[in-house]
């Protein structure tokens, strides 16, 4: 994977989480934009994606739209969102 690149190829979900949580401030993609329209990710999927946007430095804009996401998914959401800074667009 280039890290020069401005966008990235994911295919799951599961790919995203992993790179949000390994690399914590994503330094080394420097992902700003992360749009997982119409994934079905549910509120499994915003748990665990809350739980990495704890954590990030860098992300800034967020695309869930079309997801399943129930009140317990947007609830997780939005406590991640209150410890994260730097994301300005969910």
């Amino acid at each position: 994977m280039s890290t020069t690149s401005q966008w990235i190829k994911i295919r799951t979900l599961a790919e995203a989480l992993e790179a949000l949580k390994t690399n914590l401030n994503l330094t080394t993609l420097n992902l700003i934009i992360l749009d997982l329209r119409s994934n079905k990710i549910g509120d499994n999927g915003a748990w665990a994606l809350s739980e990495a946007l704890q954590t990030n430095l860098t992300l800034t804009s967020l695309y869930l739209q079309k997801n399943s996401i129930g009140p317990n998914g947007a609830l997780a959401l939005g406590e991640a969102r209150m410890t994260n800074s730097t994301l300005t667009t969910v």
